[in-house]
């Protein structure tokens, strides 16, 4: 049994890639304000608190101190979303790739002449000499694809990865007494080589990362920004007017996003699908006389209501009327169905978000010169 002189915080970074991962579209000339959406506490769960490895920073979330997706604002911290998610508790530990070769020998150099035992001199011999007799090792361990493991696999054909057991960040004390007995039953077998492209190793008494536990990780941590939406007059820059209807509408090219999150190839490439689908939105007013149309649908189209054309008149299929001049909002709530798709199956949700649309409002007037009608 032995401890590694830097405990578990030297981990290998594991790198998500995403081109836009629910970032929404640019908004439309004739969007009527930037809605932003914020994460919250999930009402039907998500992990939140310590519950699981996972941060923020700016834009980059990372899961377990591995994993981490660098998009626009694409994920919540902590297992949190607009409504919504998974309450999917990472696991206190985890086999995943830990070291590149150079990686290895780096971090197993630094025990030398400071290990109070034969730590640095029993893994050496394994990892670098590819065992001489020195410690017996499990049947199998050493690779079977060539020569015992030389030089920690440095210059390796095929190259890889070493696999080993991964602690999270906010591991409890409970996780810390079992990953413990875990690591203590391998050492000092504490790493597993992994050609690219191959199966990584099963041990059994921890989960391996594989697309299934990715997706149930970023179905905790969706976050959608708010949905732009158009409005007729544009709210943006002319006032509305009391007792004429507002058209309002969101056009199909703000109403599907899809995107593919992938570990980079060298982990092996496992990627999900994330396909957010907004399928309908309500409107409502601060303006307690305001009379509103709807319900706001998807059509064939893609499009949530009817956009406004000329010549369009009478009241629209979705929209406002106000009742009464003044500085009033519209808040369009919308509901996202996602779909995460994963090589086995598919996990489902529904999100909601909220775009807040300023509205002035202004009450023509007729003007009395004192002359009689013609």
């Amino acid at each position: 049994m032995h401890a590694r002189l830097n405990g578990r915080a030297a981990l290998a970074a594991f790198v998500l890639t995403a081109s836009c991962v629910f970032a929404a579209a640019g908004a439309p000339s004739a969007q009527a304000a930037d809605g932003t959406s914020s994460c919250g506490s999930s009402a039907s769960g998500g992990t939140s608190g310590g519950g699981g490895g996972g941060s923020v920073s700016g834009s980059t979330v990372t899961m377990w101190e591995m994993l981490t997706v660098k998009s626009q604002a694409s994920l919540c911290p902590s297992g949190t979303s607009n409504s919504g998610g998974g309450d999917y508790q990472p696991p206190q530990c985890w086999w995943g790739p830990e070291f590149d070769p150079q990686g290895l020998a780096d971090d197993i150099g630094q025990l030398e002449g400071g290990s109070a035992d034969d730590t640095y001199v029993t893994l050496t011999d394994e990892y670098a000499h590819g065992g001489t007799g020195m410690t017996d090792f499990t049947a199998g361990y050493k690779s079977t694809d060539g020569p015992p493991w030389e030089l920690f696999n440095v210059g390796a054909t095929p190259p890889g990865e070493w696999w080993g057991l991964i602690w999270s960040d906010t591991i409890t004390e409970q996780g810390i007494e079992d990953c413990t007995a875990i690591d203590n039953k391998h050492s000092p077998e504490d790493w597993y080589w992994v050609p690219d492209q191959t199966a990584a190793p099963d041990p059994g008494d921890a989960p391996v990362l594989d697309p299934y536990e990715l997706a149930l990780y970023i179905e905790g941590k969706v976050n959608i920004q708010s949905l732009p939406i158009q409005t007729s007059p544009s709210l943006a820059t002319t006032d509305a007017t009391v007792g004429l209807p507002t058209w309002v509408w969101a056009d199909d090219a703000n109403t599907t996003v899809t995107d593919d999150i992938c570990t980079a190839p060298q982990y092996g490439n496992i990627c999900v699908t994330m396909t957010a689908t907004a399928q309908s939105f309500t409107v409502t007013s601060n303006d307690s006389g305001a009379q509103i149309f709807g319900p706001c649908t998807r059509n064939a189209g893609g499009d949530i209501g009817t956009p406004y054309k000329d010549g369009d008149t009478g009241n629209p299929p979705c929209g406002v009327t106000f009742s009464q001049p003044g500085n009033w909002n519209l808040d369009m709530l919308t509901t996202w169905n996602i779909a995460i798709t994963y090589a086995g199956g598919e996990l489902d949700q529904q999100i909601q978000t909220d775009t807040a649309v300023p509205a002035t409002v202004q009450e023509v007037q007729a003007i009395n010169n004192g002359q009689p009608a013609a």
